[in-house]
């Protein structure tokens, strides 16, 4: 009886490991959870570590830990490629408190919300800088899904606008120009930001890696996931504040989470 229901339980395991090993194949290639229209657009060099990594673990089967060095080697690369105009801070995210590298200073913490989005900024000490949050644009189309509907606020400690944001769908995945797909949700990619009265273009090239590019088409902040030792490396060539920094960080997390539930 037993090993009658374990028989009958071996395909659908087998098929949930199968399908998790091809949305974790799918997001290391592409750097979203499901296909997109154009096959070619994939990470040339994720797909070149992938077919490595498979003959090096075939061949010598490796302890699988030192692919994943290899892969955050090839991430932090990354960083130093995007164009430079002028000196680079680094900080780095970890546990919700930016720090500056070079001393390993704390200099702001994150404070998340029990429920809902809003997240709070403060200084070390538990001052408030900001806080974060997002909202519906008009509650009655709230239930809509349409993240159009959305925009992110960053205020001060005396309710007073810092910066705002308004995410927005992948090119050709537009409700508007494609109409609503079946299956799933159109997937959100970027947000278009103000801080302190400047625009910005804020692209999420995948789950763990953003940028922020300004209205002169330069890339003046880097975000990026340092993959198996957690937390998050930043770049900053635009001289933001500590408190802006993770404002925009949070901006992040927000369009993440506007893909949490792609497949419907």
């Amino acid at each position: 009886m037993a090993q009658g229901i374990l028989a009958g339980l071996r395909p659908a395991v087998i098929a949930m490991i199968a399908s998790a090993g091809i949305s974790l194949l799918i997001m290391a290639l592409y750097g979203q959870r499901t296909l997109p229209n154009d096959l070619a657009s994939l990470d040339l060099i994720a797909a070149i570590i992938f077919v490595i990594g498979i003959i090096v673990l075939r061949k010598w089967k490796p302890n699988p830990l030192w692919l994943w060095q290899v892969r955050d080697l090839q991430e932090s690369s990354c960083i130093h490629l995007y164009k430079r105009g002028g000196a680079v801070m680094k900080y780095t995210i970890k546990a919700g408190v930016l720090y500056k590298n070079e001393s390993q200073l704390a200099l702001v913490r994150i404070k998340s919300a029990l429920l809902g989005p809003q997240r709070k900024i403060l200084s070390i000490a538990g001052e408030l800088l900001l806080t974060a949050d997002a909202r519906y644009l008009d509650e009655s189309k709230a239930s809509s899904g349409d993240v159009r509907n959305r925009e992110y606020l960053l205020t001060d400690n005396e309710n007073q606008l810092v910066g705002s944001a308004r995410p927005g769908y992948v090119d050709g995945d537009d409700p508007n120009v494609v109409g609503w797909p079946i299956c799933r949700m159109p997937r959100v990619d970027h947000a278009n930001i103000v801080v302190n009265g400047e625009e910005y273009l804020l692209t999420m090239h995948n789950s763990q890696n953003y940028s922020l590019i300004n209205a002169h088409n330069s890339e003046v902040l880097r975000i990026m996931h340092k993959g198996i030792a957690g937390g998050w490396a930043v770049e900053d060539i635009c001289g933001f504040v500590p408190e802006i920094i993770c404002g925009i960080f949070i901006f992040c997390r927000y369009i993440e989470q506007e893909n949490e539930f792609l497949i419907v």
